[in-house]
């Protein structure tokens, strides 16, 4: 498998497990989305930190900001009010992310990058800026799951697996809607 297939695979999971995610989130009642959440403060504000992280990022990859203001945006989160206001935000990455990720070539994955960071500066390939994103949402939708098994409830099924199983397409995820 060559390394672009991979890439791609793992970001169409992200983007199918925040699918899936945002679904359980439409299930539940007000007083569970406000409830605790080890990640960013409540369910709710945790799921909206993780998007505005993956929106941030895809801005800058896009070219939409400079890596400066991305990264500040991404750090400061979001604080949204309800699940349709996730699904916005879900939707907004999800139009900067469908694109960039079908026009990936294996060649632009090894383009780097000098970030500002928090301790200090980095150069980065392109293909870690997206496994940054990766793996951060694998990160905050696993704070997500234990929240919403503390509340008695059940959380979204995330393993790729079942993302394999149901034969999801390697780039690109159709719709705007969660599945």
């Amino acid at each position: 498998m060559e390394t672009l297939t991979y890439v791609q695979t793992q970001f169409a999971y992200n983007r199918w497990a925040n699918h899936q995610a945002l679904a359980v989130l439409a299930t539940l009642a007000e007083a569970d989305l406000a409830a605790p959440c080890s990640g960013n403060g409540t369910v709710l504000q945790t799921m909206g930190h993780a998007l505005a992280v993956e929106e941030a990022y895809m801005q800058y990859l896009t070219g939409q900001l400079p890596a400066s203001q991305a990264l500040a945006r991404a750090g400061e989160g979001r604080s949204p009010g309800s699940v349709a206001e996730l699904q916005a935000i879900w939707q907004a990455s999800e139009r900067l992310a469908n694109p960039f990720m079908a026009q990936l070539t294996e060649a632009q994955l090894a383009q780097t990058a000098e970030l500002s960071l928090p301790r200090g500066a980095a150069t980065l390939a392109l293909w870690q800026l997206l496994f940054q994103i990766i793996n951060h949402g694998t990160h905050t939708r696993a704070q997500l799951c234990s929240a919403i098994r503390a509340l008695g409830k059940n959380p979204p099924r995330l393993d790729f697996m079942y993302f394999a199983f149901i034969g999801m397409p390697v780039v690109g995820i159709e719709g705007a809607e969660p599945v």
